[in-house]
């Protein structure tokens, strides 16, 4: 049997425009950037060379001299440099402009700046066995998006819980697809015959086809009271703001009882029969997962493409948001320093102490403490916590080893700060909260008249919190909490800690300043599922 002939020529794309990694490439270009002690491009090429490549292509842009000085020293591989200095052609002109070295063949493209850990084998052994130029115009090597350190695209892809792939929808986020992960909604689908409306509020698994399913039997009066009935959905009153919540404007929906569709039918029965009013309306929920999920459940329930809410995850709360008034307010936010970039920055700092400590550390090391050191970072600005105070928490018997500790801490107590001000930039957690509290403000400053509706969070951000506090104050606002026990003794309630599901509720409860009795439940609960989750907890305390 003759064996496959190697793919032995490749191109790398290296010819960038030197600013996204600023000030790292202000002296050089970014393929010359060094990762565990040697440059983006050498780990590229060193990749290729193991899976049996003998000939590349790379093109130069930025500094472009030097990374050609760089690569006259490479051994073992012939390398051929496409300058395009003059002018970038970006990634399909480059390739497009080094055809004439390959004569025809096939061969890989490979981006300077990718970089992975491998599992199983060979990535590029894997793409040898698979590649079969009867059958195939090009393979890819993909990753999955959701793991991929400094990427923040969308992704290209989407992948089912068989693996199959299909390219992603403009307006759908490239993830994997696992078990009940971004499951479509219940209804039984048919194939699309023709374009349907696409509107963000329609959930993912809505967009794909057109529902097939009974219609909807919730009737509900004008005085807000529901109850089943086999005609077909009808909202009697429209919406009126000053009736919209009952004085106290805190609600649960317990365990057992669907969350988001429960959640879905309430705020459309609260909106009335105007349907711009549902539009007006906006909820607030922890996760962009919670909103893919509630969208999801609001077309469910609404039978198909329809003007929803406007959802938002809390976690992506920006300036527009807060809309303060320019004449009387001066809030300009810094940005959030960048994930990838703060990582490596504070892995040089680590770096640096160890050479001073007389350990030095490879960058790899310096990577992972980093890691810890972001962890550390985004609780420490959550919770508000000072880190000035380190020196005088421990105990004279531990005081040696604490300073040693403490030393190794004042990377992020007092040398981080200042490269963040250099940088023009602040801590994620830092933007985050100032942006949840500018929303509290303007919530403040300019009561809505239209419905907001907090759902889902036990407030375990104070930021978040506080904003929680001041929807249940709004005249048109609600929080609904996520399985408030409203049924556990008092004795009990006072003795949780820390470790039971119902602390982070008591503690949200309590700086907002409310009782369990204040809590009512959210109307469209489900009577017997509540019994039965109320019966488990007893037989199970």
């Amino acid at each position: 049997m003759t064996a496959k002939p190697l793919i032995t020529r490749a191109m790398v794309l290296a010819a960038g425009l030197g600013t996204r990694m600023r000030p790292l490439t202000n002296d050089r270009p970014k393929p010359l950037v060094e990762v565990m002690g040697k440059p983006l491009i050498d780990h590229a090429i060193d990749r290729l060379v193991q899976g049996g490549v003998k000939l590349i292509v790379v093109n130069v842009h930025h500094k472009a001299e030097m990374l050609k000085a760089h690569l006259a020293k490479r051994k073992g591989v012939e390398i051929r440099i496409t300058d395009e200095t003059d002018t970038i052609l970006d990634t399909g002109g480059a390739v497009a402009n080094a055809l004439g070295h390959f004569d025809g063949q096939p061969f890989f493209t490979y981006n300077s700046d990718s970089l992975w850990v491998e599992g199983m084998g060979n990535s590029m052994a894997r793409m040898q066995a698979r590649w079969n130029a009867d059958e195939m115009d090009a393979l890819m090597l993909l990753a999955v998006a959701a793991t991929s350190i400094g990427y923040e695209g969308f992704g290209d892809f989407i992948m089912d819980k068989v693996g199959h792939l299909k390219r992603r929808h403009e307006m759908k986020l490239a993830v994997r697809v696992d078990g009940a992960a971004n499951r479509a909604s219940a209804p039984v689908r048919r194939r699309a015959q023709g374009t349907l409306l696409d509107q963000s509020v329609v959930g993912q698994g809505n967009r794909e086809g057109t529902a097939v399913r009974t219609a909807a039997r919730r009737h509900v009066a004008a005085c807000g009271d529901t109850r089943w009935t086999r005609r077909s959905r009808r909202i009697l009153a429209r919406y009126q703001a000053r009736a919209l919540m009952p004085a106290m404007h805190l609600f649960t929906i317990p365990f057992g009882v669907p969350f988001a569709h429960a959640l879905a039918e309430g705020a459309i029965a609260r909106a009335g029969s105007d349907p711009l009013a549902l539009a007006d309306s906006l909820v607030l929920v922890p996760t962009r997962r919670a909103a893919r999920t509630l969208r999801d459940a609001f077309a469910e329930v609404l039978g198909g493409a329809a003007l929803g809410p406007q959802i938002r995850a809390l976690g992506d709360v920006g300036e527009d948001d807060i809309s303060f008034d320019a004449a009387s307010d001066d809030l300009t936010l810094p940005p959030a320093i960048a994930p990838l970039r703060r990582r490596l920055m504070l892995a040089t700092l680590v770096q640096h102490w160890a050479a001073r400590s007389g350990t030095p550390l490879p960058m790899a090391q310096a990577v992972s403490h980093a890691g810890e050191l972001m962890r550390l970072l985004d609780e420490v600005t959550t919770q508000g916590a000072d880190l000035k105070t380190l020196t005088s928490l421990a105990p004279e018997a531990l005081a040696e080893h604490w300073n040693q500790v403490v030393g190794f801490l004042d990377i992020i107590g007092r040398e981080w700060p200042g490269v963040l001000e250099e940088e023009g930039t602040i801590e994620p957690a830092q933007r985050r909260d100032m942006l949840l509290r500018g929303l509290a403000a303007r919530l403040a400053a300019d009561p809505p008249r239209t419905p907001v509706i907090a759902a889902g969070s036990t407030g375990s951000i104070p930021a978040t919190a506080e904003l929680l506090k001041m929807v249940a104050s709004l005249p048109s606002g609600a929080v609904v909490l996520p399985g408030l026990d409203t049924t556990m003794d008092e004795a009990s309630w006072d003795a949780l800690d820390a470790a039971h599901a119902q602390y982070g509720l008591r503690e949200l409860l309590a700086r907002m300043g409310a009782e369990r009795a204040d809590v009512a439940l959210w109307p469209e609960s489900e009577p017997t599922r509540i019994a039965r989750v109320k019966f488990l907890g007893e037989a199970l305390r």
